[in-house]
């Protein structure tokens, strides 16, 4: 069998489709194997595997992206590169962060500003971690951010917004005599029900309007629409956020590998089958949004939103561990 042309670096820019979007887990396992019979191929320790996927390539294996590339035809050496370091990489999320590294993240950002390899040496973390943590804590507007109970201000923001982007009226003309969130879904359940299948169905900028909102992220914004609608649309039997625990709790504790295995039925609590359907739907199409996610995939970001990690639950098999299985001891 002849052997794909050696790929470059820079050989997205050139005329050839290439794949964006969430690696499947196929991928990374195939992805994991070659990466293993390379070290293998090289003599490389585990040692030596880990300075690899870590932050910064050993020069002796810069080589290395291009030459894995050949097997991923449709995806660029970059994105190679970049999801070996964030997936394999061994030093990355050291488990939960504590308050404590949260407040030194923000002191070690104001004094370094965004230089992440500089900070998570620092708080012994690599630079993706501080990075992705930064931006779950609110970016730059991690002073403003709000948890919990949203007042009444953002409500009202959230609904302007999504009336401005969508050019629709959902908000009444004189919106600020509207005090409280039960006065703000009673005089809004007619426009909601008129633009309903609009709302469901098209897409929002949930970061712009976190630009703008500055108390919530863009998470926190999505989420919290989704309450909105689905409380429009069953009626006032909405989900509480610890009746959205346990469902996908339930639903996890079926160990479903698709969502056509999800037995909605089966699942006992105070809402119908339909019901909790109609919750699930609308939960993985927040965490997705246009992304064709896997159903591991949804649950990992849910698991992100709703828990708190759990040191006692098995972690899926490393690439050092899988090496040293696989090639060290045969």
């Amino acid at each position: 069998m002849k052997r794909p042309r050696e790929r470059s670096w820079n050989d997205h820019k050139e005329k050839r489709q290439i794949k964006k979007g969430p690696w499947t887990d196929r991928e990374i396992y195939k992805l994991k194997k070659l990466l293993c019979k390379y070290a293998y191929k090289h003599q490389m320790t585990t040692d030596d595997l880990a300075r690899l996927c870590s932050d910064t390539t050993p020069t002796e294996f810069k080589n290395v992206w291009t030459q894995l590339a050949t097997f991923f035809p449709e995806r660029s050496v970059q994105s190679i590169h970049n999801v070996c370091k964030r997936v394999f990489n061994p030093n990355n999320y050291k488990g939960t962060w504590t308050l404590a590294e949260e407040q030194q993240l923000i002191r070690y950002v104001e004094q370094h500003g965004n230089k992440w390899k500089e900070i998570g040496d620092l708080l012994n973390r690599t630079a993706l971690n501080v990075k992705d943590k930064w931006k779950q804590m609110g970016g730059s507007n991690h002073k403003n951010r709000r948890f919990g109970t949203w007042g009444i201000d953002e409500m009202i923001e959230l609904f302007k917004f999504i009336q401005e982007t969508l050019k629709i009226r959902l908000l009444p003309k004189q919106s600020d005599t509207i005090k409280t969130e039960e006065q703000l879904m009673e005089r809004t359940q007619a426009s909601v029900q008129k633009y309903i299948e609009l709302l469901k169905n098209e897409e929002i900028n949930w970061n712009a309007l976190a630009e703008r909102l500055l108390t919530r992220t863009a998470v926190d914004c999505r989420l919290k629409w989704s309450n909105v609608l689905y409380f429009k649309m069953t009626g006032g039997n909405h989900f509480t956020e610890e009746e959205d625990t346990q469902l996908i709790q339930d639903i996890k504790s079926q160990k479903p590998s698709t969502e056509n295995e999800i037995d909605f039925k089966s699942i006992q609590n105070s809402k119908t089958s339909q019901q909790n359907r109609s919750r699930w739907r609308l939960l993985s199409k927040n965490v997705s949004g246009r992304l064709r996610l896997t159903l591991p995939e949804i649950f990992e970001k849910l698991d992100h939103l709703y828990f708190k990690h759990d040191p006692s639950e098995a972690p899926q098999e490393s690439i050092l561990d899988y090496y040293t299985k696989n090639y060290l001891l045969t």
